[in-house]
């Protein structure tokens, strides 16, 4: 089963995207905050996954999407038409065998980690540009 995973997402924005993936047939599950310490394969519905932990005091509250099940096509389409519709995300990742045992905050903090460091290199090649 193909399905996102929305995480804080304002309502507006939420519906927006909930309607493009029905047009592309995938579900949109929106997680609710208490549940952000569960693993991504609970999230997802997989079999055998549960979450251990249940850290409350660890919530983000930034926007993610987590793609489980898209084809890279898929993932590429979807995420064109989100684009071309201005209903941007920035946090974003796919649900891998490494992951799946993540808990989503585990996930947040990876992804934002990344999206901070990419900024930063950006920050550096731009001031290369100008000196």
């Amino acid at each position: 089963m193909t399905k996102v995973l929305s995480f804080n997402l304002e309502k507006e924005k939420e519906t927006a995207v909930k309607l493009l993936c029905l047009r592309m047939g995938f579900q949109l599950e929106v997680i609710d905050p208490e549940r952000q310490h569960e693993t991504l394969g609970e999230l997802c519905g997989v079999a055998g996954f549960s979450s251990s932990v249940r850290n409350m005091d660890d919530l983000f509250t930034d926007e993610m999407l987590v793609f489980y099940g898209l084809t890279r096509q898929e993932l590429n389409e979807l995420l064109d038409l989100m684009r071309s519709k201005g209903q941007t995300v920035v946090l974003k990742a796919v649900v891998t065998d490494t992951n799946i045992n993540w808990s989503a905050t585990r996930v947040f903090r990876a992804v934002h980690a990344e999206h901070r460091n990419m900024e930063s290199m950006k920050q550096k090649k731009k001031q290369k540009k100008h000196k």
